[in-house]
């Protein structure tokens, strides 16, 4: 390994420049360890600043990883469906980082570390018996901030992060703890209201809010369980969206161009980026819920004008989607709504109540749905879905969706998808479970459905 990697850096004021790094951040011994340092040591503001700065040092050192590599890993991956930070700026505030330690921007780079599915040049252990130690290190550092700098975006950022981190492990109460935090935090820092011009650091401030709305709604629809509350809920219509994220992230003045706006249905004059069109998307799929996860739902409500409305938009948009590509994340929620949608209405009081015309509609609606899914997964290689790095959180969530109408179809409507779940499982299992492990859990349930007079076993 080259000596120049890495090399022992040193933090603070001139009269600190001579200082080593303190004996309990060595890596020989405790690789990791942040949270036993969390105690007098950080009394003074500038300890925060020192002692994070050279944790997150000393544990690229351990990984034999740059800064460098953390960033072009991190933006080649979770920035692409979740793009909450600017790269331009963040790139800027990392070159001086040595000479100006900052507690903010070290906590939201081992957030990065941790979120981030794979570097070439990383130690081989990175996600086996580390991952768990950086985990409580980024818990650690993120209630260190919120003490410290709970205005500060980086705060709100390292916590989003974290967040995604425990819904992809399936630590769902603790991802929903972490996002209340976020959604108080960001309130207090103001994050919720509209920005009054388009700079890229004021939109910076908008996509986190919308991050803090849009991963509450995911949360809510991935939990399943009525009585959760949703944290935020101004996501209405009129509000400000991100523009296209391209020329959000390549600039920092994006000029006097107008933000588009939340509608429903979506405003076929504006131009969305992909976030943005995410986010229009998780407002539809909000609009099903309401109905489907209201616990109190009459079945004459699923005979309704408004259920007729929402599955002629979802069923218009998926029409649509044929013509292009899947990696569009919009795309597969709308399938999910309209899984939603109709799964709800042959489940309600066992399906009893609902006409044999509106049960046939719903059966015709997932049928489609599931045989569009299952085109999605023979041309997964050419769509770039499941690769390792660009992988979004989401994608666990639709075919968690497909497995259980699968499930759903097959044992109550006479349908033959018992294929199409073995494909499902071994997808779940075998490839997305190498990024995100509630893939495993999911698979696992979704095996109990398969016949137990045949081998279950997905190779």
């Amino acid at each position: 390994m080259p000596t120049s990697r890495n090399s022992t850096c040193y933090y603070g004021s001139s009269s600190k420049a001579k200082q080593p790094p303190p004996n309990d951040l060595n890596t020989k011994e405790h690789p990791i360890g942040l949270a036993s340092c969390l105690g007098p040591r950080v009394a003074k503001r500038h300890d925060p600043d020192d002692l994070l700065t050279s944790h997150l040092f000393a544990t690229l050192k351990k990984f034999n990883l740059e800064i460098e590599d953390v960033l072009d890993g991190y933006l080649r991956s979770i920035h692409l469906w979740i793009p909450i930070i600017h790269p331009i700026s963040l790139k800027e505030q990392v070159s001086s980082l040595q000479s100006r330690p900052s507690a903010e921007l070290a906590c939201l780079l081992l957030h990065m570390l941790l979120i981030t599915p794979s570097f070439p040049s990383a130690s081989g252990q990175h996600h086996e018996t580390i991952l768990p130690s950086l985990y409580e290190d980024c818990k650690s550092s993120f209630l260190l901030l919120q003490t410290y700098s709970r205005r500060h975006l980086k705060t709100v950022q390292s916590g989003l992060l974290l967040a995604i981190y425990e819904q992809g492990r399936g630590l769902m109460s603790d991802a929903y703890a972490t996002l209340a935090i976020c959604a108080s935090l960001g309130y207090i820092a103001n994050l919720h209201q509209s920005p009054r011009s388009v700079t890229a650091a004021d939109e910076e401030r908008l996509r986190v809010w919308w991050a803090v709305c849009f991963l509450d709604r995911l949360d809510f629809y991935a939990n399943g369980k009525s009585e959760r509350a949703l944290l935020v809920h101004d996501f209405h219509i009129g509000r400000a969206l991100p523009r296209e994220d391209e020329e959000w992230s390549s600039r920092h003045d994006c000029g006097d161009t107008p933000l588009p706006l939340l509608s429903f249905p979506v405003d076929g004059s504006q131009s969305y980026g992909l976030f943005a069109s995410e986010i229009q998307a998780l407002y539809a799929l909000q609009s099903v819920m309401q109905l489907t996860r209201n616990a109190s739902v009459q079945p004459e409500t699923l005979l309704g004008h408004e259920f007729w409305k929402l599955d002629m938009l979802a069923q218009r948009k998926i029409r649509e989607t044929l013509t292009r590509s899947w990696k569009r994340l919009d795309d597969q929620y709308t399938m999910v709504a309209l899984i939603e949608l109709h799964e709800k209405r042959l489940t309600c009081a066992g399906g009893e109540e609902i006409p044999f015309f509106a049960k046939e509609a719903s059966v015709a609606a997932l049928e489609s749905a599931i045989n569009i899914a299952q085109d999605l997964l023979h041309m997964e290689k050419a769509a770039g879905i499941l690769e390792l790095d660009r992988m979004p959180l989401t994608i666990v969530i639709l075919y968690n969706r497909v497995g259980c109408t699968a499930v759903l179809l097959g044992k109550h409507h006479g349908r033959d998808t018992e294929d199409l779940l073995r494909v499902v499982i071994q997808r779940l299992s075998e490839k997305i479970a190498r990024r995100w492990d509630v893939a495993n859990h999911i698979a696992s349930q979704l095996r109990e459905a398969l016949p137990q007079s045949q081998d279950t076993c997905i190779a």
